[in-house]
């Protein structure tokens, strides 16, 4: 399963709202830390149904023919991807006027060769947060308005909840702008908010917090993490 994001958090929910016509009172989006860096590798993506043949077959053939998956220069066609967007600013994911947050002037060289080695830190180094962490903000934030508008339009009750990386516990990083800015996004919605780092980021001593809640050397949380956030989210929610 690729990584979600916002953006996609709103095309799926679009199309099960109006496409499936699935009947729901409450929408609960947990936002991750990879989300931000995510919307810029997203950044004109449209659904499949949208895009031409070709791209339909090369996502087809991907999931279902290792040869052509191991073979595909993966790598190279991203770039391609990115830069046209960056080079002609085409057609915008919706919303439209996305186009005003577009990453244009990101070096796209420098994001991918340290995608990994940066995907946590935007929350607490600033020099990765004025590289591409801002601009990231600013894509989700446009739309998680669109979902926020969305669930509006259909009666439909949203609440943001926001959770530590390994990353943000070691760094002890309480008072994240992960926290903050979706805080107070929350507010500006008039949406509930649901703030799950005082869950994992305490007293204890982050080496055991993280052994504790975590997957050894991973992001995910184990059995006892689900445990945690499943606990912190029905008290939360008001359920039994």
């Amino acid at each position: 399963m690729a990584s979600y994001s916002p953006l996609f958090y709103y095309l799926k929910l679009r199309y099960l709202l109006e496409t499936t016509h699935l009947k729901m009172q409450q929408v609960l989006v947990l936002i991750d830390i990879s989300d931000i860096q995510d919307e810029i590798e997203y950044y004109g993506f449209e659904p499949l149904m949208k895009t031409p043949l070709s791209r339909r077959a090369d996502v087809f053939l991907k999931g279902h023919s290792f040869s052509y998956a191991t073979l595909r220069p993966a790598i190279k066609a991203a770039f391609q991807r990115v830069t046209a967007r960056l080079a002609h600013g085409g057609a915008s994911t919706e919303p439209a006027d996305e186009a005003a947050t577009a990453p244009r002037d990101l070096d796209v060289m420098d994001f991918f060769a340290n995608r990994r080695q940066e995907r946590a830190r935007w929350t607490f180094d600033d020099a990765v947060f004025e590289k591409w962490g801002r601009r990231g903000v600013q894509i989700a934030t446009r739309h998680l308005e669109a979902l926020t508008a969305l669930c509006a339009s259909h009666g439909v009750k949203l609440t943001l909840a926001v959770y530590p990386w390994p990353a943000q516990i070691a760094q002890r990083d309480l008072d994240s702008r992960q926290v903050r800015i979706w805080k107070e996004f929350a507010a500006a919605q008039r949406i509930d908010f649901i703030n799950l780092f005082p869950a994992f980021i305490g007293a204890d001593d982050p080496a055991s917090a993280i052994k504790r809640w975590f997957i050894d050397d991973d992001n995910h949380w184990n059995e006892a993490g689900h445990r945690q956030v499943a606990d912190r989210l029905a008290a939360a929610l008001g359920l039994p």
